[in-house]
Order: C-alpha cells, then structure tokens, then sequence
C-alpha cells in the first residue's frame, strides 16, 4: 500500500524544494509523514473549507500549491486564520505539503498548462532565459478586446484588465500565472512580446509596460494557477494507481 512518504518523495523528486525562492516556504509544513494513504487532495489554497472536505471525503495529505505557512508565525492557536487552519489539520490527523514557486519553475506543469488555455500549440512554447518562470508563445493575431475575451473564457474568471488600446494587436504573448515579476521585462522586450497574462501586475508596471507597447492583461491570480493541480493530480496518479486524488478548485 502507497505511503504518505511515497508521495511526498515523488512530489519533490519532480519538484525539489531547493529550487524555490528564497522567499519561499514548501515541502510538509504540518503533519507527520508517516503511515498509509489512500486518498489525497489536491488544491491550489489551504482554506477551512478545503480541509473541510479533506475531512468529509477520508483525505490524509493534503498538496497545496500555495504554502498554509507563509510568512512567520508566533503560536498555533484558533485567535487567527492561519493557527486555526493548521490546528484543525492537526487535529485531523491531516499531513500538508506545498509545492510552490519549485512548482512554477518546472514550466511543463505550470504555465506552459496555462498557454495552452491561452491558444498555444502543442509544446509550441519556450521558457525564456533570464526569467525564473514563465513562457512564450505565439498565437494567429488578434486584438487585444478579443484576446481578453478569450482569455477570460478559458480561464472561467469573473473579469480581466488591461490598459491598452482594444483594437492593439496580440500575437507574441508571456503568460505568467500568479504574480508578474517585472524584473524580466528586459526579457521579454528583447523577444518582441506584445501581450502579458498574468494573474496579478502592479498598477504602475502596467503602465511600464504600456510605455513599451505591451498590453498587460490582468487575468486573476487563482483563475491563472488553479489549472495546475488537475494536471499534478493526473500525473500521480500514473505513478499511484491504488490512491484517489482528488481536486479541490
């Protein structure tokens, strides 16, 4: 029977914590590691209601994307939202682990899912150097109105921004789930990027960007990462045919 450590291992074999920032905080960050599992979730956020569910459907590991740890604490206690989250996993006996920005780094399973929702073809991505996460991609033109909308289509937001004329057009595009690190923008200038998705730009860099004729579009920072997870799901279970996983979105 499948272990908890068994997955865990897999996750940071294909994952290995050490590639994450500095900033950073994943690997199992409560909970034992010990013992068998049977069914795991997946989610992108450490939320009571996830854990709810964890509890509800028998789940005893729990792979977030988002760390339930981020940022130091003082005490585990139920005064505050993140002592109360990990208090109720431990009481549940639920062990949590995160696989973060060492997720994001390994482009096949983080935005290159994402360029595809986008319009990419097929492994018709790059990642570029220079830049700790994120590909490129080109797409048939279109304008950025239409682009938008389509966007937000595959994303199955509530809305998107931008800050640029509707009819500019799209057609060399930088995906970015999450938030947009605008050190690349040397970058991305160099490639002749026209348009940036990401799911959080700052207000400013935006119109940085715009100084450099590219649109940013702001598409959500969970409607830009949540694709991740079904796609990890899948994966371990190729390599644990004996355990359910299942996606909390």
């Amino acid at each position: 029977m499948t272990a908890k450590i068994d997955i865990i291992n897999k996750i940071n074999g294909m994952f290995p914590p050490e590639k994450a920032c500095d900033f950073d905080n994943v690997g199992v960050l409560a909970g034992d590691v010990d013992g068998p599992v049977s069914k795991v979730m997946l989610t992108l956020d450490v939320t009571t209601p996830v854990i709810n569910e964890c509890i509800e459907k028998g789940c005893n590991l729990l792979i977030s994307h988002h760390p339930v740890i981020f940022g130091g604490i003082k005490n585990v206690n139920c005064d505050n939202a993140t002592g109360s989250r990990i208090w109720k996993l431990a009481s549940a006996g639920i062990t949590c682990m995160a696989a973060h920005t060492n997720l994001d780094v390994t482009s096949e399973c983080s935005n290159a899912l994402l360029a595809y929702k986008l319009g990419c073809e097929k492994d018709a991505w790059m990642a570029p150097e220079g830049t700790e996460y994120g590909v490129a991609f080109k797409i048939e033109p279109v304008t950025l109105s239409e682009f938008s909308g389509r966007t937000l289509e595959a994303l199955g937001g509530t809305g998107v921004i931008y800050y640029a004329d509707p009819s500019k057009t799209c057609s060399k595009i930088f995906a970015q789930g999450g938030s947009f690190d605008e050190d690349c923008i040397p970058v991305i200038r160099k490639l002749g990027i026209d348009t940036v998705v990401s799911g959080e730009i700052k207000h400013h860099i935006m119109y940085e960007l715009a100084e450099y004729g590219i649109a940013g579009v702001i598409a959500g920072h969970r409607e830009t990462e949540r694709i991740f997870m079904p796609y990890l799901a899948s994966l371990l279970k190729k390599s644990f045919p004996d355990v359910e996983f299942l996606v909390s979105l």
